[in-house]
């Protein structure tokens, strides 16, 4: 199983690398193909689709959650003040975390934008 698992990972990495990953390709794919090469080109970073729909779910969740928790425990007042805080504070803490991490993420793509727009031939340092 490994090793069919192996060539076969080796044989679509080279049809890929040939076929999807070339920029004189790129016009010619369609929109499959198109979001692979920019996937494998690093155009667009999954991460920050990652961190999108794992702050929405787990924004929803702490709403829920807390909901949950403040109905279920209606009659204790210390557990229904959690619930309240969870259905809160949760999102907030969740918003914050979430902006942090995607400050880190726009600056790395800010630095790719840089970096494309400069586009400075590499100089050797070596003297003749």
């Amino acid at each position: 199983v490994f090793v069919i698992s192996a060539l076969v990972s080796l044989v679509c990495s080279i049809l890929v690398w040939a076929l999807v990953m070339p920029e004189k390709k790129r016009p010619t794919l369609n929109a499959f193909f198109t979001f692979v090469s920019d996937v494998f080109n690093f155009r667009s970073l999954l991460i920050e689709k990652i961190l999108k729909f794992t702050y929405l779910l787990l924004t929803l969740f702490a709403i829920l959650f807390g909901f949950c928790a403040f109905v279920v425990s209606i009659n204790d007042g210390r557990a229904a003040l959690i619930g309240l805080l969870v259905m809160i504070l949760g999102p907030i803490a969740l918003r914050l975390i979430y902006e942090l991490s995607m400050m880190a993420v726009l600056l790395v793509k800010n630095v790719i934008e840089i970096n494309n727009k400069m586009a400075l031939p590499i100089k050797d340092n070596k003297e003749e």
